[in-house]
């Protein structure tokens, strides 16, 4: 079997025996915030250093190359067994998010290799985000990265009604890596215990060091008193460095990825329309979209440094039109009140990830006086270009033909409820997403063992009030 060689325990020197535990998924992701009762606590702070410059990752593939900066201590265990038949059993999971890695993971493994920071941390958001930077969690967990709020203040991220640092891929990577870097260095070099402390806040990991060591106990994360789940992640980690470095000996592959940037930073010089930008540019809303999830708005307001990212191809033109573009007027920020409705006769144009739930949150209406507004149920499929009345639906639901239905309880309690199946989703991507099981998944919304989902459908994710 391809993890044999996982059957050493190294606390121990023997064998270690198969569970007699029925097989189970590996834990839910964890968002790595610091726990509430350590949020008032100031990150560790890094010392000032000028880090090793190695040299580029050679090779053409860059999947191929990232492990020659592998350096993380092999830890022969149950925990990394596991997580490693669960990545050779779901073969379909690793291609996909190896395929959301492909604009990003270039630039976080260079900004390891320029640090000297261990390479397999390129692999740490893909199982804290899915390599997918506008995934916020229904705690409060936003990015890449999966910063909470109250940790991104302490590390510089900001926020704005024009910007979320904690989406933003340059300054959410530089904000992770010097975070694990001061990690690190407080726990004495230990890269488990500092990627530990990512998950679980480095005040809990902290206690149980000092724990250890009053009761003269080893110290390793394999030793410590933590929680199953903080385990469990350094465990995928090492389980995924293992067969990002010999996939076919785990019958699997990764779809090839150059090893080359795909993005560059332009700065601008004034306030400017982000969308008459990427139009000028020819560069399609999701792409540009997708490198810039850190603007919450289509202008970046009246900041007036202020940078995007653009594909490598674009990066000559984008400088050459910034130079001759004038600064554009800064739009009027509506503020947003959840009562009151668009004006009859509006509708929405339909796009690819809509859905009836997505819909209604945009425009503040309830899910189900809109589904009926349109003759629609609340999980019907939408189709790109349907158009969907909005305006009505206030009138509509309160004809006599309408069925009673009770208002959403806040704009927040319905966004830590639903979800908008995506391209490529499945029940257990989003059940480690949202920290579920997908059991629950399908008791909520009443699936299926074998249900296929459709791009745009709604599911409940978090149990219903």
């Amino acid at each position: 079997m391809a993890v044999c060689a996982l059957a050493l325990a190294a606390c121990s020197g023997g064998l270690v025996q198969p569970s007699s535990a029925p097989p189970r998924q590996p834990a839910p992701v964890e968002s790595h915030a610091l726990k509430p009762q350590a949020e008032h606590e100031q990150p560790p702070a890094v010392e000032p250093a000028t880090p090793p410059q190695p040299a580029a990752l050679a090779g053409d593939d860059l999947w191929q190359a990232l492990p020659a900066q592998f350096s993380l201590p092999e830890a022969v265990r149950i925990e990394v067994r596991r997580e490693l038949e669960w990545l050779e059993n779901n073969p379909k999971y690793l291609n996909k998010v190896a395929t959301s890695a492909a604009p990003y993971l270039h630039y976080v493994a260079g900004e390891l290799a320029r640090r000297g920071m261990p390479g397999e941390l390129a692999l740490l958001p893909i199982i804290e985000s899915g390599y997918n930077p506008t995934v916020k969690s229904p705690y409060g967990a936003a990015g890449l990265w999966q910063f909470m709020s109250g940790t991104s203040n302490k590390l510089g991220l900001g926020l704005s009604p024009w910007f979320d640092g904690r989406l933003d891929v340059i300054q959410s990577t530089d904000a992770a890596l010097q975070y694990l870097a001061a990690l690190q260095q407080r726990f004495d070099g230990d890269w488990l215990l500092a990627v530990a402390a990512y998950n679980a806040g480095w005040g809990t990991i902290e206690r149980a060091v000092v724990k250890q060591r009053r009761n003269s106990k080893a110290i390793d994360l394999w030793s410590l008193d933590v929680s199953r789940e903080t385990r469990e992640l350094v465990a995928r980690l090492l389980a995924l460095a293992i067969v990002v470095r010999e996939p076919a000996r785990h019958g699997l592959s990764l779809p090839a990825l150059p090893n080359a940037p795909a993005f560059e930073r332009v700065s601008l010089r004034g306030p400017t329309d982000l969308r008459a930008l990427a139009r000028e540019l020819n560069i399609d809303d999701a792409t540009f979209r997708a490198l810039n999830p850190g603007w919450r708005r289509q202008h970046t307001g009246p900041k007036v440094h202020a940078e995007v990212l653009v594909p490598v191809s674009k990066a000559a033109a984008a400088r050459q039109l910034v130079a001759r573009l004038p600064p554009s007027p800064v739009p009027t920020l509506v503020a947003e009140s959840a009562g009151k409705p668009p004006a009859s006769g509006k509708t929405h144009t339909v796009k690819a990830g809509d859905s009836l739930w997505t819909i209604a949150q945009r425009y503040r209406l309830n899910v189900d006086r809109l589904a009926t507004a349109n003759g629609l149920k609340p999980t019907s499929v939408l189709q790109p270009g349907q158009k969907i009345a909005l305006g009505a639906s206030r009138s509509a639901a309160t004809s006599k033909s309408a069925k009673p239905v009770k208002p959403a309880k806040s704009s927040k309690a319905a966004r830590a409820q639903s979800y908008a199946v995506r391209e490529g989703d499945s029940l257990w991507t989003i059940a480690r997403q949202f920290k579920v099981t997908v059991k629950d998944l399908q008791r909520w919304n009443r699936l299926k063992a074998k249900q296929d989902l459709q791009p745009g459908q709604p599911l409940i994710v978090s149990p219903p009030p």
